[in-house]
């Protein structure tokens, strides 16, 4: 995963990779289990893919401010 949210995938000692997909905001955390990915995403929430990356559905948004 880079720093603006894209997700990568390689294989092959590192030789080659292939883009997967990308999330909708810079990651804070990311985290694997087994085939799911996890993401935090800054102000959206925490987002889950089980297709490597390639789509994302949010598991949870914080709250929006009021006022």
């Amino acid at each position: 995963m880079t720093a603006d949210g894209e997700i990568w995938q390689g294989g092959d000692a590192g030789r080659r990779w292939v883009r997967r997909g990308k999330l909708n905001g810079p990651p804070e955390a990311f985290m694997v289990h087994g085939q799911s990915l996890y993401a935090a995403v800054s102000q959206l929430g925490i987002a889950h893919s089980s297709d490597r990356g390639r789509t994302w559905r949010t598991l949870y948004s914080p709250p929006r401010p009021s006022g």
